[in-house]
């Protein structure tokens, strides 16, 4: 299993949690709950990250033309495909990595895909300063888990 990221909802409510925590300073019989709420929270935490898809979850192709046109954007289409039907939709953050020297427009983009897609578009654009090869990088996705609470 990839690194589980927290994601900001995450965050606010470890940061609830430290309520608690703060109260039973002035009231040790509240220790145990500021304990109970962050067992609850890493809990959750855990199970969403066990939740979230796997990497193989989806295919992504990079749609592009053979020749771009120098000095003007460009669109880059990233195309996702389910690899095997969905229980319930997939969300997340996707980042392209584009050739050296081409300025990219919207190249971190996120993206959902509903149970029953059969693909889904996400459009970003690009402008090359000049003619000549380009090599793309590779495409990084980060899948949000069902509760929101975490990433991977």
């Amino acid at each position: 299993m990839s690194r589980p990221v927290p994601t900001p909802l995450a965050v606010a409510l470890v940061a609830a949690g430290l309520v608690p925590a703060v109260l039973a300073l002035f009231a040790p019989e509240l220790v145990w709950a500021a304990a109970a709420v962050d067992v609850a929270v890493m809990a959750l935490c855990v199970a969403d990250a066990v939740m979230a898809p796997r990497a193989d979850a989806l295919q992504i192709r990079r749609d592009v033309a053979d020749v771009l046109s120098s000095g003007i954007p460009n669109r880059v289409d990233l195309v996702l495909t389910p690899t095997r039907p969905l229980a319930r939709r997939i969300s997340g953050e996707l980042r392209d990595v584009p050739p050296v020297g081409v300025h990219p427009e919207g190249h971190r983009r996120p993206f959902t895909v509903a149970p029953g897609a059969a693909e889904v578009r996400v459009s970003y654009r690009v402008t090359p300063p000049t003619r000549g090869d380009l090599t793309w990088g590779d495409v990084y996705v980060r899948f949000r888990g069902p509760l929101g609470l975490c990433a991977r």
